[in-house]
């Protein structure tokens, strides 16, 4: 149970934590990002208002503009072409004509020639993937459009190459991953502290409990064993002492200390369930263990001309605590007698599968409603609290049973109609 809330806890506080640290990364990356981004956009605008000043004197000369170009360079080696890519301009004529401001190797000319025509213009920046000599690069593109007295003399693109910024980029976001594995592996450890810290009062408290129950239900033990033994006297006088009316009153003293005995010894089944670790397992033949429990209740189960049977008669061993078993099945066929009615019947069945034992205790009884199935394995919880006083019930034999499945890592079921019976089913995975 400890354990279980540990885990829940040492999540919580991990993801809490990680999922702040995720939100202060993300936008810390996403504003570098756009600032970066926004800072490199800004200055190739700059540039193209820079080229566009400086060369508006030659465009409004009409053809002397084109005079004044060579044609770009046949070939360059990948040192020139880094030169070129820090900041090159090229403008489009309004007669269609491409020529470059800047010194401009012919593939990047052409390239760059070709990606404005694809787009018809570029409108906003836009980032460009290309290729030169084997080496790949990402480009950045802006157009400023030259206007003079409402005249179009042309527009002028400008690019740079940000591959270093974009591969700077990569190399933070894998950083920040390596980093976020290791703030993840560290929240861990601080969320089990954490945990561990946040437990240890109620697990003082409810050790504090434990210790109370089984103190007090020890000290219950003698007193009510005396008072027992008293009434169990006084019933048996031979010579008519007592009253009739004080014999009655004797009689409902006896059971209700029988009632009192028997949930003391619940308290402290349970207090020694909650101590004790997992309880050893050995090769039982689940079927001889069954059945013997079955014969336990025949007597009982007589007085209400109620047929009980054990549906499974060959041998079937399975590694399990004897005694563990023996009382789950003690508690479950005792809970199906109790609340079957006169001429019911209670039936008891066996199934081994590959890596789990079922054994399941079927009755006829008064059933339990859907919104109760859950609640029935809940410390002192009873269905029905005046049938279950009568009954001698005290809400523990269910929660004693779940709690002896969950040593052996198994569980209990059930499934149950209103008024057509119920299914107990114990099951048990197979233990090495």
């Amino acid at each position: 149970m400890f354990e279980e809330t540990r885990r829940s806890l040492t999540r919580y506080y991990t993801a809490v934590t990680a999922a702040a640290l995720a939100l202060f990364a993300v936008v810390l990356f996403a504003s570098s990002a756009w600032f970066l981004y926004d800072e490199e956009k800004a200055e190739i605008m700059a540039f193209a208002q820079e080229e566009k000043s400086e060369h508006l004197p030659l465009l409004q000369k009409n053809g002397a503009f084109a005079e004044q170009y060579n044609h770009p360079e046949e070939s360059a080696s990948n040192e020139e072409i880094q030169n070129a890519l820090r900041m090159f301009s090229i403008i489009k004529m309004p007669s269609g004509e491409f020529f470059h401001l800047t010194a401009l190797p012919n593939e990047i000319h052409k390239w760059a020639i070709h990606e404005i025509e694809k787009s018809n213009g570029i409108p906003e920046p836009k980032i460009f993937s290309c290729k030169f000599n084997g080496i790949h690069h990402r480009i950045l593109l802006v157009e400023k459009t030259i206007v003079d007295n409402g005249k179009h003399l042309g527009t002028i693109y400008v690019g740079k190459d940000i591959t270093s910024i974009i591969d700077m980029f990569k190399k933070m976001l894998l950083f920040s991953f390596l980093a976020g594995m290791f703030f993840i592996y560290m929240l861990s450890r601080f969320g089990r502290i954490a945990a561990n810290k946040a437990m240890i009062p109620i697990e003082e408290a409810l050790e504090r409990q434990k210790r109370f129950i089984t103190d007090a239900s020890h000290e219950l033990r003698t007193p009510l064993s005396v008072t027992l033994t008293g009434t169990e006297v006084l019933l048996a006088d031979r010579e008519n002492h007592l009253s009739s009316e004080s014999k009655d009153t004797l009689a409902i003293i006896k059971d209700e200390v029988r009632k009192m005995a028997n949930l003391v010894q619940n308290l402290l089944v349970l207090s020694r369930l909650d101590e004790t670790a997992v309880t050893e397992a050995d090769d039982t033949d689940i079927t001889e263990l069954s059945a013997q429990a079955v014969r336990n209740f025949l007597p009982l189960a007589a007085q209400k001309n109620i047929s009980l049977a054990l549906k499974h008669t060959r041998p079937l061993y399975w590694r399990v605590n004897k005694n563990d078993l023996f009382q789950m099945l003690y508690i479950l066929l005792d809970n199906a007698i109790k609340y079957t009615p006169d001429n019911g019947n209670v039936s008891v069945f066996v199934h081994q599968q590959t890596t789990e034992l079922k054994i399941l205790v079927e009755d006829t009884g008064i059933g339990i409603e859907d919104s109760e199935q859950k609640l029935i394995f809940d410390r002192f919880y009873r269905v029905d609290k005046a049938r279950s006083r009568q009954t001698g019930g005290n809400g523990l034999g269910l929660s004693i049973a779940r709690a002896i499945a969950e040593k052996q890592h198994g569980t209990i079921e059930v499934s149950s109609v209103k008024d057509a019976g119920s299914t107990f089913v114990i099951i048990l995975p197979k233990q090495k």
